[in-house]
């Protein structure tokens, strides 16, 4: 028994010592534009335009600026995208990962969609997309709670307290055409005011600039056509602190029948505060809701999936890559069209 231990071991130094050390070239692929955009007929055309990167490099993402981008319905030019400027206020450190583009021009249901970008240093881009019609919301249901909100002034260290109603559960009903396979999101949409103070030493403060723009309440739900557990925070006393933009999920449970799908606002306890540079937290605008029911294609559903599933899997050693689902002729990245139905919960 000795004698095999000391062979082993004199065995494994011999393989140690021939060890040989390969040095092997990787190709690097020239880079390619990565192009996210999804159209539909609830808002104008964007594009997000960046260039595809080593997936061994470290360096940052990069937009691409001074593309020409074209986009045709039913094989007809109807716009021509033009390049978002960023004023020389924002830092470019923080907006150089990615450059944006917007046409005012809106999408309509039922059309075909041709996205067509050229930039010099790159090959052509081309993606088509349809607006697939919309699947009306059946019937919507809905629940108030009264919240209370905190309007604190860090000068005079006193707080301003209001209370109001505002959304708590919703329930949305969808009666899913049999004949095809359907994707679903839902999401919902408030109004949001930011407002710019002017604060004197006696902590009195004038509103000197507001802006107000939709903005979209963070969802919970234990519905089953969703599997949420990992994807929120809980906190104390069972206080969800975190929750979903949006659900987006298929109708494989459901094909052909109606379904209600149950969800809850979740709610960030109303804190409004103002500092003394002079700025306040955003107001929630409580008295009306936009209930959104989103028809997806498949393309958007398969998109957005992988990219959650590549989150799920980032830093972990032991995972499957996870490749990103592409529809980008020439490139990489997503171009989709959605439709939507909305109904409109006004609590004034």
């Amino acid at each position: 028994m000795k004698y095999s231990i000391i062979l082993l071991g004199l065995t494994l130094l011999g393989v140690a010592a021939c060890e040989t050390v390969v040095d092997i070239d990787v190709p690097q692929e020239a880079p390619r534009l990565v192009v996210t955009s999804f159209i539909g007929v609830d808002g104008p055309v964007w594009v997000s335009l960046s260039q595809s990167k080593s997936a061994l490099s470290s360096a940052p993402i990069r937009g691409v600026s001074g593309a020409q981008i074209s986009l045709l319905e039913d094989g007809q030019p109807v716009a021509t995208l033009q390049e978002v400027i960023v004023p020389d206020s924002i830092s470019r450190d923080r907006i150089d990962f990615i450059t944006s583009y917007r046409s005012e021009y809106v999408p309509s249901a039922g059309k075909e969609y041709t996205l067509q970008i050229s930039k010099e240093g790159f090959e052509p881009v081309e993606a088509t997309a349809t607006v697939t019609p919309p699947i009306p919301i059946a019937n919507l249901q809905y629940d108030t709670t009264v919240v209370t909100f905190y309007d604190y002034n860090p000068v005079t260290d006193s707080s301003t307290i209001t209370q109001q109603p505002v959304l708590d559960r919703v329930r949305l009903t969808i009666d899913d055409p049999a004949e095809e396979m359907n994707f679903y999101e839902i999401l919902v949409l408030y109004y949001r005011t930011d407002y710019r103070y002017e604060i004197d030493d006696n902590g009195n403060y004038t509103v000197v600039d507001s802006s107000r723009y939709l903005s979209s309440p963070q969802l919970i739900s234990e519905d089953p056509v969703v599997d949420d557990g990992d994807n929120f925070l809980e906190g104390d006393d069972d206080y969800y602190w975190w929750g979903n933009s949006s659900f987006m999920f298929s109708d494989e449970i459901f094909n052909g029948r109606r379904y209600t799908f149950n969800f809850n606002i979740n709610r960030d306890r109303g804190f409004n505060i103002a500092n003394n540079h002079g700025f306040s937290s955003s107001q929630e605008e409580a008295s009306e809701y936009f209930i959104t029911l989103r028809t997806l294609s498949e393309a958007q559903y398969r998109h957005m999936l992988s990219v959650d599933l590549q989150r799920e899997t980032d830093g972990n050693p032991f995972a499957e890559p996870v490749p990103i689902y592409s529809n980008i002729q020439g490139g990489y990245g997503i171009f989709v069209g959605y439709s939507a139905d909305v109904d409109t919960v006004s609590l004034e």
